[in-house]
């Protein structure tokens, strides 16, 4: 089922449905009489850019660096504390706008009540009955009128509310435009205009103290946008020219072309896992069951498809990438600022876009990574007397590339940039875009440029110093709980694919031969991963003791997922050490925030390991989604939204179905026994095909091929089963679970998505 729905109205806001266009989000309650939409615009953040770097950082870099190599860990700490640590320490944090609230002129007698978020249409649709009328709420986030579109009715009767904004501690001004539209201007650094208006209203309106008053009505239209001044210079123009245009148009051309801009990229995969026999139990009854342990592969199947919804609403082109909550909060003090982590966090919120056909919304995360290149430049120089460019574990819409915080386990960590830039050779994997690879190449370039400096010799390897496993601690030879290090597994694996990936497209492009040959020797002589006394990989280059053997990062195993550097396939020893490592955090209770628990499914998919994957799944739905199926972090204040899961989740059931690598195509690598029927239609596989299956009795009955972009060479592989193949462009090869053909043909000159679903429908 493609939709969520309730039978009461949201207590908090983790029981409130998201909507969003990318840049602006709507967070509904549906509440009765009384409704809140809390807003969000993507670039309102506490401040604008600023130079944090420490001027003491250079020269004490050495003083560090010896002392992590004498085996005085805390001694380092204690310098590092003090010179590496930014000034200010923090970043900039993204904040809450306002509410918007709609306050009905009806009594609390609620009949027939009804909330539901549909998912192929992105509209949200709140029903009842008062009084005898029964009311109706339909709610967009339109990406081509870039407003948010309320549309209110009654029927049986007319209806009376009063629509305001309310925002935490007050507006700065609040004032009537005209006797329909309101505006509220606020923010804290970055200030914002937020503009209400009326539209396409039978009955009276009036304006009052900023409150939009409607009377004897039985439809209007409630049209709210805003516009901060970080993107333009006169936001409360630009708000009202947005609402001008989009009252032009009726309800249903608005809708029409709101419905037509996100199917676009919401229909090209569709996932279901047979029928779903629970359609019609309200979706936080259904979560509960399965916490109880009920089978619902249908529930699985939905968060799937919410997992892509977000990515949609959240992240569209020309705008800022998905951050630690998408762009929903209701917080002006988020918890870790809602911003860009980028020890992890980040990364995972697109670990599906290309699979799942959503490169358009993979846009944003480049483009801010060329803008951290730029600043990322200045730090480089100025921290650590180096070129190229590097950031740290946090930024934010300033692209701000110094450390955040003062934690010993994250701030001192060089690794940020290098790891998003992993995404540039990834991406252009799937999409074969030279001009994409030619203006994201100067990343990865900058990237490989700080390391050659930055890169020590000790033991006869090159080593990062200082550095720390993200997140993590270990107990030292003197018997002290640190984090500081040189050289942790996780450096190693991102540093050579990194080092990779630029001499890879260093000859693609046809640039740079002679920085290539020095990335080249640069990685002979990294430190090797290493397999403890226990069978585990090390995280560290000595086999410490683990301050927290169930930590909830799973740094070293980056080389596994989503990496490629860890393969059953090509290094056999280091993934057998790799099931260990993640055997045992699990066993020492790890996975117990959402976004680790998606990563664990994630890993258990790259060993193939579909029972894993799948029990890993339900932990992460049962322990780990709120009643929005909204992924949740557990603080001591009780559990709160954070977004990544619920990417990292979409993504471990797109790896459980389909893998692609190394020129390889894995048809259900990792299906577990419990979802023993299903299909999945659109996934895309690096190098450009599309790839559809259908599977009944846990067995594939279509195997579905379309090299919709360009010719391709693929190995094709379902079990034991293997079948080479080279595609031209436009090639289509559909056969059985016994790879026995059943159609090969290059005569389609349809789209991919027509071709695949008539196909998979046996026509």
């Amino acid at each position: 089922m493609k939709k969520l729905f309730y039978l009461n109205a949201a207590e908090n806001f983790n029981q409130a449905l998201p909507l969003g266009n990318g840049r602006l989000g709507c967070t509904v309650y549906g509440g009765v009489p009384f409704e809140r939409l809390v807003l969000n615009e993507e670039t309102l953040w506490s401040g604008r850019e600023r130079n944090r770097v420490n001027p003491d950082s250079k020269a004490a870099l050495e003083s560090v660096r010896s002392a992590i190599f004498a085996g005085e860990t805390a001694k380092a700490e204690k310098i590092a504390y003090s010179t590496l640590s930014a000034t200010p320490p923090g970043q900039r944090r993204y904040k809450a706008m306002c509410d918007i609230n709609i306050r009905f002129g009806h009594g609390t007698d609620i009949k027939n009540y009804r909330r539901e978020l549909d998912l192929q249409k992105a509209l949200s649709v709140v029903e009842y009955v008062a009084g005898g009328v029964k009311y109706r709420r339909e709610i967009i986030v339109s990406h081509p009128a870039d407003c948010i579109i309320v549309r209110l009715t009654s029927e049986g009767g007319e209806m009376d509310f009063v629509a305001e904004g309310k925002k935490k501690g007050g507006f700065e001004r609040l004032c009537t435009v005209d006797g329909r539209t309101s505006a509220y201007f606020g923010g804290e650094g970055i200030k914002y205009a937020c503009v209400m208006r009326v539209a396409k209203c039978n009955g009276s309106v009036k304006s009052s103290g900023g409150d939009l008053i409607v009377s004897g009505a039985t439809e209007a239209l409630i049209m709210i946008t805003a516009v901060t001044d970080w993107a333009c210079d006169t936001p409360f123009e630009r708000a009202v020219e947005i609402l001008d245009n989009a009252c032009k148009n009726s309800w249903k051309k608005l809708y029409d072309e709101h419905y037509a801009d996100y199917k676009k990229l919401f229909s090209r995969v569709e996932l279901q896992f047979g029928d779903d026999e629970k359609a019609g139990i309200p979706t936080d009854e259904r979560l509960k069951a399965f916490a109880t342990g009920e089978k619902d592969n249908g529930l699985l199947a939905t968060y799937f498809d919410y997992g892509r919804y977000l990515l949609i609403s959240s992240s569209r082109e020309g705008g800022l990438p998905a951050n630690l909550q998408g762009i929903w909060n209701e917080n002006p003090l988020p918890n870790w600022d809602s911003k860009y982590t980028i020890n992890i966090n980040l990364e995972m919120n697109y670990w599906m876009a290309d699979m799942c056909g959503l490169t358009e919304c993979y846009q944003p995360f480049f483009a801010l990574l060329r803008r951290m290149r730029e600043n990322g430049a200045r730090v480089a120089e100025e921290m650590y007397g180096c070129r190229g460019f590097v950031a740290h574990h946090n930024t934010d819409l300033n692209a701000d590339c110094a450390p955040q915080d003062k934690v010993f386990s994250a701030t001192y960590w060089t690794l940020g940039g290098a790891w998003l830039a992993l995404h540039i050779c990834d991406s252009y994997a799937y999409t074969g875009d030279k001009n994409f690879l030619r203006e994201n190449y100067p990343v990865l370039k900058d990237c490989v440029l700080f390391f050659l400096d930055f890169l020590v010799e000790n033991g006869g390897y090159l080593v990062t110093c200082p550095s720390v496993s993200p997140e993590n601690s270990y107990i030292d030879n003197n018997g002290d709980k640190v984090s500081l290090c040189s050289s942790p597994a996780s450096d190693t694996e991102i540093l050579t694919q990194l080092f990779n990936d630029f001499i890879f497209a260093a000859g693609e492009l046809g640039e740079d031969a002679e920085l290539a040959e020095k990335a080249r020797e640069a990685l002979a002589k990294f430190p090797p991963l290493k397999i403890g006394s226990d069978g585990r990989l090390m995280e560290w280059r000595e086999e410490y003791k683990e301050a927290e053997p169930g930590h909830r990062h799973m740094s070293h195993l980056i080389g596994l997922f989503p990496g490629n550097t860890i393969t059953p396939e090509k290094t056999p020893e280091l993934a057998a050490a790799a099931v260990k490592s993640l055997d045992y955090r699990l066993a020492c209770d790890g996975g117990y925030t959402g976004w680790s628990r998606a990563w664990i499914v994630c890993l258990k998919d790259r060993l193939k390991d579909g029972e894993g994957a799948y029990e890993n799944l339900c932990k992460l739905l049962s322990n780990s989604t709120l009643p929005n199926l909204m992924d949740s972090h557990p603080r001591p204040t009780g559990d709160i939204f954070q977004i990544d899961g619920n990417f990292g989740g979409a993504c471990g059931i797109a790896e459980m179905l389909m893998q692609s690598r190394d020129g390889k195509i894995y048809i259900l690598p990792a299906l577990s026994k419990e979802i023993p029927e299903g299909s999945v239609i659109g996934l895309k596989a690096r190098g450009g095909a599309t790839v559809s299956i259908s599977w009944n009795g846990g067995k594939a009955q279509t195997i579905t091929v379309y090299c919709t972009e360009r010719a391709a060479e693929y190995t094709i592989i379902y079990g034991e089963k293997t079948l080479h193949r080279n595609f031209n462009k436009g090639d289509i090869l559909m056969m059985n679970g016994d790879f026995e053909t059943i159609l090969d043909s290059n005569m389609f000159n349809s789209s991919d998505a027509v071709i695949d679903r008539t196909l998979l429908n046996g026509k």
